[in-house]
């Protein structure tokens, strides 16, 4: 076989092994372990776009250059035999540039650029080799080579490959032993089969320095597309005038209706918001086209001025107006072509309050949360992995219940040990140092909720979050940040439950453990928790009159013995809480020893109470259980209840310490210290015989609702009496009417509307006038078309009686059928009962609905409407009922009950 035959063959038989390579699934990445390296030259990837083409470097290992002669080649396969044109720099003195390619092909050569044009005829005695440098023993020589490929196709994507190898021999052919660069398969893709994901990073109203990153798909090396790869702007669909340079001399400057694109190698801090124009290098990420960010990832300043007016010099303040901002990603030096979709929405709107200034941010305390108020330093227990913030929208520090204010949560994961923390209203999840942004609305409350997440929720976790508002002028004022701190369980306190003094015969004392945010824990990290309680005579321990060891469970340890102190005297019975084999360290810097005081009373012979008590009812929904220090008490408006106050006595007159007492009534929430339980309580009687409970009521009754009190066997009563409060809104109220679903001609309904508050207790309302009338009413009534309302076709004025209800008489005009209408609509400026002894008060304020449901209460807010209407087709004659149909709840005898709450 001769030698050319041989070259001839391997050439062939490289180009086979090159066209199979060009159909691996899996993108090349760039060789870069030598010692013959083939990489771009710039960015990591290998594909490009048919018209932007692909630039490459080689680099070749020193030990591989010294003192032997090489030339670098590269052998390029074309599989779809498209026309391509191979541009070579070297740094070498010397040697030829060669191309070798599929023997289908032909190459011409021109010196330095090497057009392949399977058109032309068939060349066998054209060499197949790229040389890019001649002799050469040093291997700096190569650092500079480059190759660049390009192709005239533009609508068919093209696939070649490319490998680099050291022309050891020089012989123009790739031998056996020569080093050789790994084959890289390159695809150039037609534009139109390219997508991007373009992707606003920043723009504010405040701030001239816009951030737009755009991110091809299928593996494209953004450092050869940036050239033709821009971005526009675009303010509620139509197109952004920009300027890139600032706007001084009364005339706007290099107006431009697209962004260059930038590129970074490094990636450069998130800091988006930095006011100085020297750190402006900020929010860049490597290897990804930002528009608003040159190649060294410095800002690139853009203004825009929605009339296009000239403006003077305004330095860095606001250049964009209001607006809903899209941006677009384009490909051509055109910048005709769309690529991909346009970027989700960024809304640069003005506020849709006028008033609203700032926000009051809170967090609901639990067993696992603690939430101070002041330093919005809120405590999180470890394993807690979410909780929610919610934020109230406030005029000049007033609470300001206006619904669909838009505010926005900045969470930053300051430390974080694992995992990841989220926020609602964003897709986004954030790792230590990450931030991410959501937006929300409030709701006809004036709040607005963000549920924050981490998945990781782990000790010393550190996570802010930073609540603003959008203001009218379409500036967001900044307002509070809640700092979110994870902490195992400790033990922070321990106390006697039911106080320091008990009694009776047999006496039960039971102790609990709380961690710092209140809830209950047996264990001090690794210990076990244990309470040790001896008797105490006279001030000297008295272990074998009692002393007994208890278990800590599920935070509480229980003492029950026979009371060992002299009849009517006292003793003490000291506990001591160790954690392991030790008196246990409190969070609080408690004593870890409490003392009981134990008292031999003699018989209880009376309760004495009050004959009653007052108190408006509460509209806050009731809930039980304890509360800690760090927990909110479930009733909010701890002003709107009675304090029922007693004394248990002996036959002497005198107090009766430690005794257990019982209230009992149906349908109240009872409090004692931290503790709230419906219908019935348990405290004890202080060191004086003393009782004090705080009672919360839901129900109107001013005669009294009866409330028990018993005390060792003794039991006596008294009243609480309730009362509506001095003011009544809307979301507190239900309206309602029993209109009859038909109306028949010539016959007279009486129709009963009602309005009472939302647990049911009847509203007399009424004109503060006395004579209701069109200035001043509690309720008016309006029938239209073929249906009157007593008897005239005017607008009827009434007041509530009592009940809360009213009635007027629907029928229609004398003999006339055919379509009608009749509505009720409440006042605003009525006034109801509010004293037991006749006082009134003026109504609260009366919207006409409310659009949002308070997620905190079990009343649906959104069912309040101060209208009702209903339309009706008066009949002829009434519709045949068949005789088994059913009756459907909320209905009875063809009236239809239509209740707007």
């Amino acid at each position: 076989m001769s030698k050319n035959t041989t070259k001839k063959g391997l050439a062939l038989g490289a180009g086979i092994a090159l066209v199979a390579s060009a159909f691996v699934a899996a993108p090349a990445s760039a060789d870069t372990t030598g010692p013959v390296t083939l990489v771009p030259t710039a960015g990591t990837t290998f594909n490009s776009i048919l018209q932007s083409g692909i630039s490459l470097n080689t680099e070749i290992d020193s030990q591989l250059t010294g003192g032997v002669e090489a030339n670098l080649a590269y052998i390029i396969s074309n599989p779809a035999a498209k026309s391509l044109t191979v541009a070579t720099v070297g740094s070498g003195a010397s040697g030829a540039n060669e191309v070798q390619i599929e023997e289908s092909a032909t190459a011409f050569a021109d010196g330095t650029t090497i057009v392949l044009d399977t058109a032309a005829a068939t060349d066998t005695s054209t060499s197949k080799f790229i040389y890019v440098t001649g002799a050469t023993t040093n291997a700096s020589d190569f650092a500079a080579n480059k190759l660049t490929i390009t192709t005239a196709e533009t609508a068919v994507n093209v696939t070649l490959t490319v490998q680099a190898f050291l022309d050891a021999d020089g012989d123009g052919f790739k031998d056996t032993f020569e080093q050789t660069s790994d084959v890289e398969t390159i695809v150039l893709y037609a534009a139109s089969n390219v997508s991007a994901t373009t992707s606003i990073d920043y723009l504010a109203r405040d701030n001239a320095f816009p951030r737009v990153s755009v991110v091809y798909n299928n593996n494209i090396n953004p450092w050869m597309v940036q050239a033709k790869t821009s971005v526009k702007l675009f303010n509620n669909g139509s197109l952004v005038d920009l300027s890139n340079a600032r706007i001084s001399d009364g005339a706007d400057d290099n107006t431009t209706d697209s962004m260059s694109v930038g590129l970074s190698a490094t990636t450069v801090a998130a800091d988006l918001t930095n006011a100085t124009e020297a750190s402006r290098k900020t929010g860049i990420t490597k290897n990804v086209l930002t528009a608003g960010a040159a190649n060294n990832g410095a800002s690139n300043r853009f203004f825009y001025v929605a009339d296009d007016s000239p403006i003077a010099d305004q330095g860095d303040t606001a250049h964009f107006s209001a607006g809903v901002y899209t941006a677009q990603a384009y490909y051509a030096a055109t910048s005709t072509v769309a690529v991909g979709a346009a970027s989700r929405a960024v809304d640069l709107s003005n506020g849709s309050n006028a008033d609203v200034d700032t926000l009051d941010a809170t967090v609901t305390s639990t067993a696992s949360l603690g939430f101070t108020a002041g330093s919005n330093a809120l405590a999180v227990k470890t394993g807690t992995t979410s909780f929610v913030a919610n934020v109230q929208a406030e005029d000049n520090n007033v609470t300001l219940k206006k619904s669909n204010i838009k505010v926005r949560a900045t969470v930053t994961a300051v430390t974080l040990d694992s995992g990841a923390v989220s926020v609602s209203g964003s897709s986004a999840s954030l790792v230590e140092d990450g931030v991410t942004v959501a937006y929300g609305f409030t709701n006809s409350s004036g709040v607005a909720s963000f549920t924050i997440t981490n998945t990781g929720a782990t000790d010393t976790d550190v996570v802010t979050a930073a609540f603003e508002v959008l203001k009218a002028d379409g500036t967001w004022a900044a307002s509070e940040t809640i700092t979110a701190t994870w902490a195992d369980a400790a033990l922070e306190s321990w106390e006697s439950v039911g106080g320091n003094y008990v009694s009776g015969a047999s006496v039960s004392v039971t102790f609990s453990a709380e961690d710092q945010f209140g809830a209950p824990i047996s264990t001090d990290g690794t210990s076990a928790l244990s309470v040790v309680a001896t008797a105490y005579v006279g001030g000297i321990a008295k272990a074998t009159t009692y002393s007994k060891t208890v278990s800590v469970v599920d935070g509480e340890a229980t003492f029950t013995f026979d009371n060992f102190a002299a009849a009517g005297g006292s003793a003490q019975l000291q506990a001591t809480l160790n954690a392991g084999t030790s008196a246990a360290t409190l969070g609080d810097s408690g004593s870890s020893t409490i003392t009981v005081n134990v008292y031999n009373t003699n018989a209880t012979s009376s309760v004495t109470v009050a004959d009653s008590f007052e108190t408006a009812i509460s509209y806050t929904d009731f809930a039980t259980g304890k509360v800690s220090a760090l927990t909110t008490a479930p009733i909010a408006s701890e002003t709107v209840f009675a304090t029922i106050t007693g004394n248990v006595l002996n036959v002497n007159g005198v107090g009766q310490p430690g005794v257990a007492v019982t209230l009992s009534a149906d349908g109240v929430l009872f409090k004692d210290a931290s503790v709230y339980a419906e219908d019935t309580i348990t405290t004890y009687a202080n060191e004086y015989g003393a009782i004090s409970v705080d009672v919360y009521s839901h129900a109107v009754n001013t005669a009294g609702a009866t409330v028990s009190i018993t005390a060792d066997g003794v039991t006596t009563s008294t009243l609480l009496k309730t009362k509506l409060p001095t003011s009544l809104a809307d979301e507190n109220l239900a309206f309602s009417w029993n209109l009859p679903a038909e109306i028949v001609k010539n016959t007279t309904y009486a129709v009963v509307a009602t309005l009472t508050d939302k647990w049911g207790n009847p509203v007399k309302a009424s004109d503060a006038q006395g004579n209701a009338d069109a200035t001043d009413y509690a309720v008016a009534f309006q029938g239209t078309g073929s249906i009157e309302i007593n008897g005239v076709g005017t607008t009827v004025y009434k007041d509530f009686n009592s009940k809360g209800e009213v009635t007027v008489f629907v029928r229609s005009i004398k003999d006339i059928a055919g379509p009608g209408a009749v509505s009720a609509t409440l006042g605003t400026a009525w006034i109801y009962p509010t004293t037991l002894v006749g006082g009134t008060s003026a109504a609260g304020s009366i919207g006409s609905s409310n659009t949002v449901d308070d997620p905190d209460t079990v009343w649906d807010e959104t069912l309040w409407a101060s209208t009702l209407s209903a339309e009706r087709d008066v009949k002829d004659v009434a519709s045949v009922v068949a005789g088994d149909t059913k009756v459907n709840a909320g209905s009875f005898k063809g009236y239809v009950a239509v209740y707007a709450k």
